[in-house]
């Protein structure tokens, strides 16, 4: 008897997130990739590739210098596959999240692609959806970390349909497309969104509502990947959606999760590897 499992086509994502410019773990995590001998097809980037504080977002200079160095960090990514999908995290260059779907916009390097409001085909019957930056996280019901570009849920809410919308006009997604969205925040109901290390008693909740419903109510999205909480790397479930967070490359957390066409039909997770370098 034929296994079927051996015959179904596979896509296996490198997820490595909230990078803060550690250079050093790029280039670890590129060695574990040679050393394993491990064929990826994409590199997969939910953001906060550098350290900008949203607080200079109007210092042009400093804006620049920022772009700069998330060019050079999308080029180490590129060093271990050539396809990078990113989108920009609440302490990136805020060139890279203020545009409304154009992915050429903004190109950082000549193989990486910015999902930021926009979306790509990477099968006849797969898309990822994105969208960066996070809203303020919340402790005690009052503000913790700062959220950028997003103050209130309304304003994500607005990006998110504008997001949904482009994705129709350029990617023509069909009803039973499988979608995956890839964004910095999570969903608000989701351990990987709450960070109870600093203070077990008090955690951060840094998810974002609008994307938790967004997620109930939209079966076709059985995967959401996102970054943003350092300290909560794992996997979650919200309505029929696993929720994956790979956690900080910058502490050695990365994600080797490989799709696979079920019966060459249905995308479904085949298996999630939480790493460290």
């Amino acid at each position: 008897m034929t296994d079927k499992s051996s015959t179904n086509k596979t896509i296996k994502l490198l997820i490595a997130s909230d990078i803060h410019l550690s250079y050093k773990n790029i280039d670890a995590l590129a060695q574990v990739v040679r050393d394993r001998n491990e064929k990826i097809d994409y590199v997969i980037c939910p953001g906060d590739v550098c350290n900008f504080n949203p607080d200079n977002c109007n210092n042009d200079d400093m804006v620049r210098e920022c772009e700069d160095e998330m060019k050079k960090i999308m080029i180490a990514l590129e060093a271990i596959h050539p396809n990078v999908l990113y989108v920009p995290g609440n302490h990136d260059a805020k060139t890279t999240l203020l545009i409304n779907g154009d992915t050429d916009a903004l190109k950082l390097s000549s193989h990486s692609t910015n999902l930021h409001k926009s979306s790509i085909r990477i099968d006849d019957s797969l898309v990822i959806l994105g969208l960066g930056g996070s809203l303020p996280s919340i402790r005690n019901g009052e503000n913790h970390w700062v959220g950028y570009p997003y103050q209130k849920e309304s304003e994500l809410e607005k990006d998110l349909d504008q997001m949904v919308a482009h994705s129709q006009l350029t990617t023509n997604v069909k009803d039973d497309d499988r979608i995956i969205l890839l964004s910095h925040s999570g969903p608000f109901n989701s351990g990987t969104t709450v960070d109870q290390v600093e203070d077990p008693k008090n955690p951060i909740y840094s998810g974002s509502k609008s994307i938790n419903t967004y997620l109930e109510s939209n079966k076709s999205i059985f995967l959401n990947i996102h970054g943003h909480t350092h300290h909560s790397s794992g996997m979650g479930r919200v309505g029929k959606s696993f929720i994956v967070n790979p956690g900080s490359l910058r502490t050695g957390h990365y994600v080797l999760l490989t799709l696979e066409k079920y019966d060459n039909v249905l995308w479904r997770i085949k298996s999630t590897e939480f790493n460290r370098v």
